[in-house]
C-alpha cells in the first residue's frame, strides 16, 4: 500500500535503511527503517519504525534461528554431495543400457574422468580465490 504525502496528495517514494530514534535509553541505531519522501519535494516526509528492528539486536534466520558469526560454506559440500549421486545414477544408467559392452566401458570411463576433473576444478578455484584476497 502506497502512502499518501499530506501536503499534496501524491504517492510518496519509500527507501529502507538505516536511522537513529530517540529512545529512553538515548539514541539508538535502527535498521530496516522506512523512509518515505514526497516525489515532489514537499518537506511531508517521514520515518516508519514499526517494522525497525535495532542494529545491535542479533540477526535471526526465520525469526527464531541465530545467525552464524562466522561465514559457513554449505555450497561446496551440496556440490559435491549432489555431483557424485549424478555420477553413480548415470554410471547405473550405462550398464543398465543395451549398449555394447566397449561402448559401456568407455561412457563410464569419460563419465568418471569428467567427475574427478569437475571436483578438482571447483577445489582449485576455491584455493584461488584465497589467495587472491590474502
Amino acid at each position: 500500500m502506497a502512502r499518501k504525502c499530506k501536503v499534496c496528495g501524491d504517492e510518496m517514494k519509500m527507501q529502507i535503511g538505516q536511522h537513529y530514534s530517540e529512545t529512553g535509553k538515548g539514541r539508538v541505531m535502527y535498521r530496516d527503517v522506512r523512509r518515505y519522501t514526497c516525489q515532489n519535494g514537499c518537506r511531508g516526509d517521514y520515518y516508519d519504525f514499526s517494522r525497525a528492528i535495532p542494529a545491535d539486536a542479533p540477526i535471526r534466520i526465520f525469526g527464531f534461528i541465530k545467525a552464524p558469526k562466522r561465514v559457513v560454506n554449505v555450497v561446496d559440500p551440496l556440490l559435491s554431495i549432489g555431483l557424485a549421486v549424478v555420477t553413480i545414477l548415470m554410471i547405473a544408467a550405462f550398464l543398465m543400457s543395451m549398449m555394447p559392452l566397449g561402448a559401456k566401458i568407455a561412457a563410464v570411463t569419460l563419465l568418471t574422468t569428467f567427475a574427478v576433473w569437475l571436483m578438482v576444478f571447483m577445489g582449485s578455484q576455491e584455493r584461488g580465490e584465497q589467495q587472491e584476497a590474502e
